[in-house]
C-alpha cells in the first residue's frame, strides 16, 4: 500500500470490525489497524519476513499473522520469487514489464510453496468469516486471489476492497485493474478510486454502492495530507494544488497506448468542469444532416435503433453488449442478409436464439485492451474474416465501456463502419472535470474525426441532469454516418417519428434545446 494516510481514511469512513491484510510485508499497517479498533489477519507468503512480521504485531491486540502464500487453489506446489529489496516485489509471477519500470529490481532466489486460498483458511480457522474489509498487494497475484476468495466476497456485509493493480501488467500473467474490476462488480463492489502514477499502477478502491454519497461527501487526501482546492483549473494549467499521487500520469497511456483504459476519478479529488468544455462536448452530440432518411432496426423495443437507409453495402454487424436481446442483429440477417459478430461476457451463447449461418458469438467483454476475458475492437475486427475494404456497422451498448473501447481503437479500425449506433452512459458526469476532458470530450472527438451524428435519442431509463442550464440525458443514444458517405439531404428530426419508448412504463424524456431545432 503505498500511503497509509489514504488507507487510514478509507478504513475511517468504511469502519470495517475486521479486515484481511494479504501481501502484509513486514506489518507496516498493524499498527493502524490496531489503533483503529479493527482486529486483522496479516497474510504473508516470505518465511524470512513473516517472522519479522511476527515479532512487529506481537505486542498489538487484535492483530493476527498467518503464515500463507495464497491463490486460485489450494494445495498447488509451485515456485515463489524472491526479490532483492526486501522482498517487497516478490510474487507468484515473473517480473515481466517489471524490468523496464524497475532495472534495479531482480529477483535473487526462489522458494517451493504450497498454495492455499482464502477460502481454505477459513475452513482451517485461520482467519475469521466474518471480514467486512480486504486490501491485496500481492504483487500482480491479485486475479488469482480473487478467484479464491468468494465466500468473503459473497457476503452482504463485506463494505470493501483495495487492491494494488496496474493498467497493464507488471508480471507476466498479472491482471489489470479493468479485469480486477470486472471481477469485483459481479459482488457489486465498484471503482470509486484509481490514481495512477508514473509507471502505471494504482491502489484501487472499490466499495459497495451505498458508501458512494459518504465518500462524496468526506475528503479523502493522499500521504502528503494536502487539500486540495475546489477550483475548476484549465487544461493546460499545472494542477500544482492536486497532490501528486491523485495525477494521471498521460505519457504512461501515449507509451500504451492499446491498453488505454477508463481513468477514473475520486470525487474528493474532482474539479467542476468548465461550461465552455461541457458546451462544447453537448455540441458533438447535435444531429446535422443525413444523404438517407433514417430506418428503425430491431423493432419497436429496447435494442433496437435508427440508422440511414443505407445497409445494402454493410458487409458485416459489430455487436458488443448483446445481453440477451438480438432483433437488430436477426433483423440485418433476415431483411438484409448482413452476419454479425457478438461479445458479451455476461450470457452464454445458449441463452441466445443465434442463426449459425449470421451470428458468431465470443463470450468476451468488450474494452481497451486484450485479455484473458476482455477484448479491444482492434482485434476484434482484425479477426474477422472481413477486408480492410468492407463497410462495416457497430451496435454499441457496454454500460460505460464505450469510453475505453473506443479510445482505444485505432483510427484504421474507426475509418471501416460506414454506420455506427452508441449508447453513450454517464451522462452526468460530464460536469466532472475529469471525467469530461480524459474520458468524454476525447471519445467524441474522436469520432467526429471519422463520423457525423445524424440522429439524438434520449432513451428513459435513467432521467435526466440540468447542466448549464440544458436538461441532459443520462443516457443519450446516437447514430453516426461517415462523413464521407454523407451530404446534406435530409435534415436531422428531433424527436423522430419513429423513436419509442425504450422503458415503456417510463415517461419519455424530450430532447429540447440544443437537440430541437426551431
Amino acid at each position: 500500500m503505498s500511503s497509509q494516510s489514504q488507507l487510514e481514511q478509507v478504513l475511517r469512513l468504511l469502519k470495517p470490525r475486521k479486515a484481511l491484510h494479504i501481501g502484509a510485508s513486514y506489518g507496516q499497517e498493524a499498527s493502524l489497524y490496531q489503533a483503529l479498533g479493527i482486529e486483522t489477519w496479516h497474510i504473508e507468503a516470505i518465511p524470512e519476513v513473516f517472522e519479522c512480521l511476527q515479532q512487529n504485531i506481537a505486542g498489538l491486540g487484535g492483530q493476527h499473522p498467518v503464515h500463507a502464500c495464497l491463490s486460485s487453489e489450494a494445495g498447488l506446489f509451485t515456485t515463489f520469487h524472491i526479490a532483492n529489496n526486501d522482498g517487497l516485489s516478490s510474487s507468484l509471477l515473473p517480473l515481466g514489464r517489471h524490468r523496464d519500470e524497475y532495472p534495479s529490481i531482480t529477483y535473487e532466489k526462489e522458494i517451493a510453496v504450497s498454495t492455499e486460498t482464502v477460502n481454505s483458511l477459513i475452513e482451517k480457522q485461520l482467519i475469521d468469516p466474518d471480514i467486512d474489509f480486504i486490501l491485496i498487494d500481492a504483487q500482480g497475484a491479485e486475479r488469482l486471489i480473487l478467484e479464491g476468495t468468494t465466500n468473503l466476497l459473497n457476503m452482504e456485509d463485506l463494505k470493501g476492497v483495495i487492491v494494488e493493480t496496474a493498467v497493464v501488467p507488471l508480471y507476466e500473467g498479472g491482471s489489470t485493474y479493468l479485469e480486477i474490476a470486472e471481477i469485483l462488480a459481479k459482488y457489486n463492489l465498484h471503482l470509486r478510486h484509481a490514481a495512477f502514477g508514473p509507471h502505471g499502477w494504482t491502489d484501487a478502491v472499490f466499495m459497495k454502492p451505498y458508501w458512494r454519497s459518504a465518500i462524496c461527501s468526506s475528503s479523502i487526501h493522499s500521504a502528503s495530507g494536502d487539500e486540495t482546492e475546489e477550483r475548476a483549473v484549465p487544461e493546460n494549467e499545472a494542477e500544482s494544488n492536486e497532490p501528486a499521487e491523485t495525477s494521471i500520469d498521460y505519457k504512461f497511456f501515449l507509451r500504451n497506448e492499446s491498453a488505454i483504459a477508463e481513468t477514473t476519478e475520486f470525487c474528493p479529488w474532482d474539479k467542476p468542469a468548465f461550461e465552455e468544455d461541457i458546451l462544447k462536448a453537448i455540441n458533438l452530440l447535435i444531429p446535422s444532416v443525413c444523404t438517407h432518411e433514417l430506418i428503425r432496426i430491431g423493432g419497436d423495443a429496447d435494442g433496437s435503433y435508427l440508422v440511414p437507409n443505407d445497409l445494402q453495402a454493410i458487409e458485416a454487424c459489430f455487436s458488443p453488449g448483446v445481453s440477451n436481446i438480438i432483433m437488430f442483429e436477426q433483423e440485418l440477417a433476415e431483411h438484409y442478409s448482413i452476419p454479425s459478430y457478438l461479445c458479451d461476457a455476461s450470457v452464454e451463447q445458449d441463452q441466445l436464439d443465434l442463426n449459425d449461418s449470421y451470428h458468431q458469438f465470443n463470450q468476451l467483454w468488450l474494452g481497451g485492451y486484450d485479455g484473458e476475458n476482455t477484448q479491444s475492437l482492434d482485434s476484434w475486427v482484425a479477426r474477422s474474416e472481413h477486408s480492410e475494404s468492407s463497410n462495416l456497422i457497430l451496435q454499441m451498448d457496454i454500460e460505460g465501456a464505450e469510453f475505453s473501447s473506443l479510445m482505444a481503437a485505432s483510427d484504421s479500425t474507426l475509418s471501416r463502419f460506414r454506420i455506427a449506433v452508441i449508447e453513450f452512459h454517464w451522462l452526468w458526469r460530464i460536469q466532472s472535470s475529469r471525467f469530461l476532458n480524459t474520458r468524454f470530450l476525447p471519445t467524441l472527438q474522436k469520432l467526429s474525426r471519422h463520423f457525423d451524428c445524424v440522429h439524438a435519442h434520449a432513451n428513459n431509463c435513467c432521467g435526466t441532469t440540468e447542466i448549464a442550464n440544458i436538461e441532459v440525458p443520462n443516457v443519450l443514444e446516437l447514430t453516426f454516418y461517415r462523413k464521407e458517405c454523407n451530404s446534406a439531404i435530409h435534415q436531422p428530426l428531433i424527436p423522430h417519428p419513429l423513436d419509442i419508448l425504450n422503458v415503456p412504463q417510463n415517461p419519455p424524456i424530450v430532447l429540447g434545446a440544443p437537440w430541437k431545432l426551431e
